[in-house]
């Protein structure tokens, strides 16, 4: 989700910024005078603002990621009146008896097995209900 609002926001923010100032510059012949001059404005103008979005754009979708899980936990620990622990995936999970689907790396092998790395953990009473019915 942080990487589509980041991606909404800079698309508005800097496309109009960007389209304002080149907008503003072709009123004010600034691109003829540079065509004049012999320096292309695509290289000169739009590279440099290119580039930069290219290089800032995973930094600001890594900030607004962990803006939104600290800002999702400090909700969940002052309004909701759950724990650090509690508002974790797994401790959701182990306190509603869900079974936990998880990932074993060790297992991670080139040949096939019959399980593979993934295993499904169960509480002894959903085992209990999976083997009757």
């Amino acid at each position: 989700m942080g990487c589509l609002m980041t991606g909404i926001i800079m698309a508005g923010r800097t496309g109009a910024a960007f389209a304002a100032q080149l907008g503003t510059m072709r009123v004010n012949e600034e691109i003829d005078a540079l065509i004049t001059m012999g320096i292309p404005p695509m290289d000169f103008l739009v590279l440099p603002r290119m580039l930069a979005l290219v290089v800032m754009m995973p930094l600001l979708t890594v900030y607004s990621d962990l803006l939104a899980i600290f800002g999702g936990a400090f909700v969940g620990v002052t309004m909701l009146d759950l724990g650090l622990v509690d508002t974790s995936i797994m401790a959701y999970a182990e306190r509603h008896r869900l079974p936990i689907l998880t990932f074993d790396f060790r297992d991670f092998r080139a040949t096939s097995s019959s399980h593979g790395p993934w295993r499904l953990v169960l509480d002894e009473e959903q085992l209990a209900r999976a083997t009757r019915g």
